[in-house]
């Protein structure tokens, strides 16, 4: 039987182990999008925190950037990669550093983050063919679109469980209808307020909300369509089966008709593209994960 609302606040006010974000990780997320942020500020910021320097000096030397010359300084790779791309870097080290606690086999970890790396990868792609003057905020909204899943499977594990299990029963059936059936909540709802904790800020925390339903968006309605359709493209290419029928109506959807509304595009124009972009994906995927 799903739980109410009140039920479900309960249990999260009760929740006392939440993992927080690296200092470096919050910061820049606070920073994300802003046209001041400088390599300078970057840079004393990782300067706190070797390990995540380490990473992201091994994945920015990775075939992923193909550059000629090693990098061996982080000043070295802000300027050949830019602030928005170290940014990305290190948000994807942290987050996959604090949520590497695996439960039920049932939800694969790995297959997760692969999942939101793709999707985060392709919001950034599709952005520049839309020609969206984002600022670095799409690829995290695209890394974090899916968080919730973590706090259901960390928090509401009995849920989480009849959740996998259903779904594997009615394949058909929508992953986030099924939690509300099941839990009272959806993924959305649960990753929307684990943003609000870590003080995510708002237009990234509308793209975890209404990732699924963007025409219910009131504010950042750009930002939450492309997460929407990079979500459904990244789900059809790890399964096919499942999340076929939903791709194929990506071109009539509402979150393709609003951002044609910027500029006119046909999707089985760029469609052709995917796979390429998926296997540059696939690239940051083996470095990340």
């Amino acid at each position: 039987m799903a739980k109410s609302i009140n039920e479900i606040q309960i249990v999260l006010a009760r929740i006392n182990d939440l993992p927080t974000l690296p200092v470096v990780a919050s910061e820049l997320i606070r920073v994300i999008g802003l046209k001041s942020t400088s390599m300078s500020q970057i840079s004393d910021l990782m300067s706190n925190d070797q390990s995540i320097t380490t990473k992201v000096l091994k994945i920015a030397n990775s075939a992923y950037y193909g550059i000629r010359n090693r990098v061996d300084t982080l000043r070295t790779a802000l300027v050949i990669l830019g602030v928005n791309e170290i940014t990305n870097i290190v948000l994807g080290v942290s987050l996959i550093k604090v949520f590497d606690k695996e439960t039920e086999k049932l939800f694969d970890h790995q297959a997760f983050w692969k999942h939101s790396i793709y999707t985060a990868h392709l919001a950034r792609w599709l952005s520049k063919k839309f020609s969206i003057p984002f600022h670095g905020e799409e690829f995290t909204a695209g890394l974090i679109h899916d968080i919730g899943k973590i706090i259901l499977d960390q928090y509401f594990h009995e849920e989480f469980v009849n959740v996998r299990r259903y779904m594997e029963l009615f394949p058909q059936d929508q992953e986030y209808e099924i939690e509300q059936k099941v839990l009272g909540a959806t993924h959305m709802e649960l990753g929307y307020w684990l943003a609000d904790q870590w003080k995510i800020p708002s237009h990234i925390q509308s793209a975890i909300q209404y990732h699924h339903e963007p025409e219910n968006a009131t504010a950042n309605i750009e930002l939450c369509c492309l997460i929407n359709i990079v979500n459904t493209i990244s789900n059809y290419y790890v399964n096919p089966v499942r999340h076929e029928r939903i791709y194929r109506e990506i071109p009539t959807s509402f979150a393709w008709k609003q951002l044609n509304k910027m500029k006119k595009i046909k999707f089985a124009d760029i469609e052709n593209e995917v796979e390429e972009e998926i296997a540059k994906a696939n690239i940051f995927v083996d470095q990340m994960v």
